[in-house]
């Protein structure tokens, strides 16, 4: 039987924005829900001690052991959509952050390779699936704009080197 695989490289990245800062998120089905320590840190999230019923540890792909400092409530909003979850707080990891197994099916995640679309809370809010390479294409806007449908309007938005441009939206449907 042959075995198939994709890099995690290949597109299994979302962005999400906790508290003022957007942040590069990686989608792993085979993974908890966990945050870089550094990630906290910079963020001045409290994180808490881990108490009985929680990961006692955590291993990565590769079977080596992580260190878990705690655990931290943080509210994430994608696209206007605030979702509170419960992270698990690691010292040395690679992700900033990792949207977990829990995080997918607690808010009926769905994702779709064949479109790059990541589908979250029944299809309320969509997100473009990003790759490591994708990162100077993002374009953000700077702030959360509302479009009536069959509308255009113009909107702030950042791109690359984070210099504001003004832009049309569109909105169709």
């Amino acid at each position: 039987m042959p075995v198939v695989s994709q890099s995690i490289d290949n597109g299994n990245h979302v962005v999400v924005k906790i508290l003022y800062r957007s942040v590069r998120s990686l989608i792993d089905t085979g993974s908890a829900s966990t945050m870089s320590e550094r990630l906290a840190r910079d963020l001045r999230l409290p994180v808490s001690s881990t108490h009985r019923g929680d990961y006692k540890c955590l291993f990565t792909a590769n079977g080596s052991q992580l260190h878990i400092v705690g655990k931290c409530d943080v509210r994430m909003n994608f696209s206007g959509l605030i979702i509170p979850h419960s992270v698990i707080i690691v010292r040395d990891l690679q992700e900033n952050l990792i949207l977990g197994a829990d995080f997918l099916s607690q808010n009926k995640v769905i994702i779709d390779y064949s479109q790059k679309i990541v589908s979250i809370a029944g299809d309320l809010v969509r997100l473009p699936l990003q790759s490591a390479t994708d990162g100077n294409l993002t374009v953000i806007t700077t702030r959360t704009v509302c479009l009536q449908p069959m509308s255009e309007t113009l909107c702030e938005r950042v791109c690359g080197a984070r210099r504001p441009y003004r832009t049309i939206g569109y909105a169709s449907v």
